[in-house]
C-alpha cells in the first residue's frame, strides 16, 4: 500500500500500490536450473556432443568412409572402436554422424515448436469451430504412432534429409498443439487477458504479447523432449534403411551392424551414444521444468 496527500484538502489516504509481482528473473532461473545436478549432467554431454559434432573433421581420426584392410577389426590402439564390414573406422563414424543426428533433432524441435505453438495459440484463443476444426486435424495425426506416420512420409517422398525432417515434425507437432492449446485455454481466463481486451489491444497483439509469452515454459521443455524423440526416430528410420545416404548418422552405423551382429563395437558403440544424448535432453528438459515452473519441485 502508498500513502498520497490530497493536493486539496491535505488529508492523507491510502492507495494500492500498482506494481505487479516481479517475474522470476534470468538468473533465478539460472541458479534452479544449476540446482538440479541430473539436468547440468545433461547439458554438459549435448555440448560435448555439439562440441564433437561441430569440430569432426579435426579430430575424427579417419575420414568415415574412407576403407582399408582391416575388416570388423576389434577394437584396438589403431582404430579405437574397431572396423565395420568394409574396414571403415568406427569411432570416425561415430563423430561425424553426431552431426546429422543433432541436426535433425534441432530442426524437428525447432519446427515443432513453431506449428505446435501457431496451431494450439490460435485453437485455444478463438475457440469454437476453430478450435474444433485444428483439434480434429491434430487428432488425424495422432491416430497414426508417430514412428509409423513418419515411415510413412519418408518411404513416399523419399530417403532426403530435408523429407525426413519434415516428417519427424508431421508426427510430433500435434502433441505440441495441444499442449500450447491448455496453456492458452488457462491464461485466457486471466485477469491480464481481460484487462487487455479491456483497453482494446487487438487479437493478434493479445496472442503475441501476452499469450504465447506465459505459455512458453512448458513449450521450451516439450521441445527439449521432442529433440530426444527426434533421435530416437530419426535412428529408427536409418535403422530400416530410410535414412539420407549421403548423410551419415548414428541410425545408419546402427543399419550397417545388422550384418555382422557378432561385431559388436559395430552397434553397441552408436547405440550407447543414442543412449545417453536422449537422456541427457531429457534431463535437460526436466531442469527447465523446474526452473521455469520453481512450484514444480514441491508436487
Amino acid at each position: 500500500m502508498s500513502v498520497e496527500a490530497d493536493v486539496v484538502t491535505g488529508a492523507r489516504r491510502w492507495r494500492p500500490n500498482r506494481r505487479r509481482p516481479a517475474a522470476p528473473g534470468g538468473r533465478q532461473v539460472v541458479r534452479r536450473f544449476l540446482g538440479h545436478p541430473p539436468a547440468v549432467v545433461g547439458l554438459g554431454i549435448l555440448i560435448v556432443v555439439a562440441l564433437v559434432a561441430i569440430a569432426a573433421d579435426w579430430i575424427a581420426p579417419y575420414d568415415p568412409q574412407a576403407v582399408s584392410q582391416e575388416l570388423l577389426a576389434p577394437p584396438s590402439g589403431e582404430h579405437l572402436l574397431g572396423t565395420d564390414t568394409v574396414g571403415r573406422d568406427i569411432l570416425s563414424q561415430i563423430i561425424h554422424g553426431g552431426r546429422v543426428s543433432l541436426i535433425v533433432a534441432l530442426v524437428t524441435g525447432l519446427g515443432t515448436l513453431l506449428i505446435g505453438a501457431l496451431v494450439g495459440a490460435v485453437a485455444g484463443f478463438y475457440g469454437g469451430r476453430v478450435d474444433a476444426v485444428l483439434m480434429r486435424i491434430a487428432e488425424v495425426f495422432q491416430v497414426i504412432p508417430s514412428f509409423a506416420l513418419a515411415l510413412i512420409i519418408v518411404a513416399v517422398l523419399g530417403a532426403n534429409l530435408a523429407y525426413i525432417c519434415a516428417a519427424l515434425v508431421m508426427a510430433l507437432w500435434p502433441q505440441m498443439a495441444r499442449l500450447v492449446r491448455g496453456e492458452v485455454l488457462r491464461i485466457m481466463t486471466t485477469d491480464m487477458v481481460a484487462a487487455a481486451r479491456t483497453v482494446g489491444h487487438s487479437n493478434r497483439r493479445i496472442i503475441v504479447s501476452d499469450v504465447l509469452p506465459n505459455a512458453m515454459p512448458p513449450l521450451i521443455v516439450q521441445a527439449t523432449i521432442d529433440v530426444g524423440s527426434a533421435i530416437l526416430l530419426q535412428a529408427g528410420l536409418a535403422f530400416l534403411g530410410l535414412g539420407d545416404p549421403t548423410n551419415l548418422s548414428w541410425g545408419d552405423i546402427l543399419q550397417q551392424a545388422q550384418r555382422d551382429l557378432s561385431a559388436w563395437w559395430m552397434s553397441v558403440p552408436a547405440g550407447v551414444v543414442i543412449f545417453l544424448v536422449v537422456l541427457a535432453a531429457n534431463f535437460v528438459g526436466d531442469g527447465l521444468n523446474r526452473a521455469l515452473r520453481p512450484t514444480s519441485s514441491h508436487l
